[in-house]
């Protein structure tokens, strides 16, 4: 499918803010886990999945796919006139702040369901990666 560049442009516009919400919002805490238990894995196998990390958990960087959700989300936004906006979005994407935990969450969410997917039908591989579930259950 050829994409044209204005199509391109659009899925493109927010990804720069959409994964800085989605990198803020998987930030680990702050607070140390309860006795026993540890958040490194649950946080680092999401990092791993969304790409940002590779199986060792080192930073890489790669596609991180098309944001399609919470693009579609944050234009939805603009076209219902976000902060009084007409026809023309401005340069500064302020405005954004308040659709955006939801355009992360969404993503989060369809990012999951990918997860548990793959879990169900024992996949191995996505995207030319290997999935991260197997490593999970190895960690």
């Amino acid at each position: 499918m050829t994409v044209t560049p204005f199509i391109q442009s659009t899925l493109t516009r927010y990804s720069r803010e959409i994964l800085a919400e989605m990198r803020a919002a998987l930030q680990k805490v702050s607070d140390p886990p309860p006795a026993g238990e540890s958040d490194f894995d649950f946080y680092e196998y999401m990092r791993y999945h969304l790409g940002w990390v590779d199986a060792s958990f080192a930073p890489v960087s790669s596609n991180p796919g098309k944001l399609l959700r919470p693009t579609l989300l944050l234009l939805a936004y603009e076209a219902a006139g976000a902060n009084g906006l007409g026809d023309c979005a401005p340069r500064d994407t302020a405005y954004l702040a308040r659709a955006l935990p939801a355009a992360a969450a969404l993503e989060l969410t369809h990012n999951f369901t990918l997860i548990h997917d793959d879990i169900e039908d024992g996949d191995v591989e996505r995207r030319h990666r290997g999935t991260g579930w197997p490593l999970a259950s190895v960690g």
